[in-house]
This record gives structure tokens, sequence and C-alpha cells, in this order.
């Protein structure tokens, strides 16, 4: 069988078999990070973690002329993907829910997406991006913890740093995101303390 990289290379040229092989190969990964975001996910939902895999897959392959150099580069753009769905399904639900007030966006050691607040989900989307400008490894951990539910180890696994760098990028993320959720707009609060 070909490698995962291999797979990448041609499935992002558009060889329809190798697409295919590459998803019956990293499904089952896909899968976990998928039940990690859905984990904590109430009863009654209406986005599952097939649901969540098969549509980030998709929109992967959607953008077309796309080219992974590796495994984790893969990885990482199935992450955002599924970050996408996961903020998509947020908009959805916040904007029929519109209620008012601002909200408390809780950003801890155990920050995993499933089961927050639509509103929540959007704030921290929207404090990413304006932390990907600053430092783009800062994003990176707080959407491979927020979003996906990595662990420390997992994630710089993932990113392939040190746990230690982690832990630094996620403190320093964290204190970033309390001052810009605390300052930014009156529907989100962090109370994180800084």
């Amino acid at each position: 069988p070909q490698s995962i990289t291999r797979l990448l290379s041609n499935a992002s040229a558009g060889d329809d078999a190798a697409e295919q092989d590459l998803f019956d190969r990293v499904y089952s990964e896909l899968r976990d990070m998928a039940a990690r975001m859905m984990a904590k996910e109430a009863p009654g939902r209406t986005l599952d973690t097939s649901g969540l895999v098969h549509e980030a897959y998709i929109r992967l392959f959607q953008r077309g002329s796309l080219r992974w150099a590796n495994r984790r580069h893969f990885f990482g753009a199935a992450a955002r993907a599924m970050e996408r769905v996961l903020v998509d399904w947020a908009r959805g639900k916040a904007a029929r829910k519109r209620g008012g007030g601002w909200k408390r966006i809780p950003l801890d050691d155990d920050a995993t997406v499933a089961g927050r607040d639509p509103v929540e989900i959007l704030a921290i989307h929207e404090g990413i991006s304006k932390l990907e400008a600053l430092s783009r490894r800062q994003a990176e951990v707080v959407r491979l913890r927020y979003f996906v539910g990595f662990t420390v180890d997992e994630t710089a696994e993932m990113m392939g740093v040190a746990p230690r760098s982690v832990d630094d990028y996620w403190r320093s993320a964290r204190a970033w995101l309390h001052i810009e959720l605390s300052q930014g707009d009156s529907r989100y609060r962090s109370d994180e303390p800084a």
C-alpha cells in the first residue's frame, strides 16, 4: 500500500482512487478527532461525529488545488475544516437562538468545543482568527486544544514541538484571549483569570 504522504500527493492532484484510499486509511483518525470535538455535546444535537467527519472531508477536497506536505499538515487542515463546520453549525444555531445579554467564555484546560454555547464557539473562533495574525503557533494550540480536544502531549505531537512549548503557547494564548474577549463584543466575556 502507498504511504499516506504519497496518497495525499496523488489525491491533491485529482486522483479519485487515491482520494478514496486516503479516506479509508485516515477515516478512523478523523473520526477520533471528531468524537473528541463532539464528546460533551448534549443529546438531540443535529450534528453527529460521522457527519462532522464527512462534511470536513468534503470541504478539504472542495478547494481543489490543495497540496499537503505530509501527514501532520493534512491532519492540521482536517482540524481546521472541522472547526469551520462547527462554526457554521454554531452560527446557524445562534441565529435561531438570538439570545440577549453577554455570555461568559470559559477557556480552561478541559477546553473542548462540544457542549458549548454557539455564541462561545463563535467568540473563540473570532479570537483565534485575530490571534493567528500575532502568533500562528498560539492560534494552532488553541485550535487543537479547544476545537479538537487534544491533550498537551497530543498537541505537541501534532505540532512537532515539546509539550513544554505547548504549555507556554497555551498559557499565553489564554491570557491574550481573555483580554481580547473581555474588550471585544459585549456578547463575549471571558471568565478565565489572566
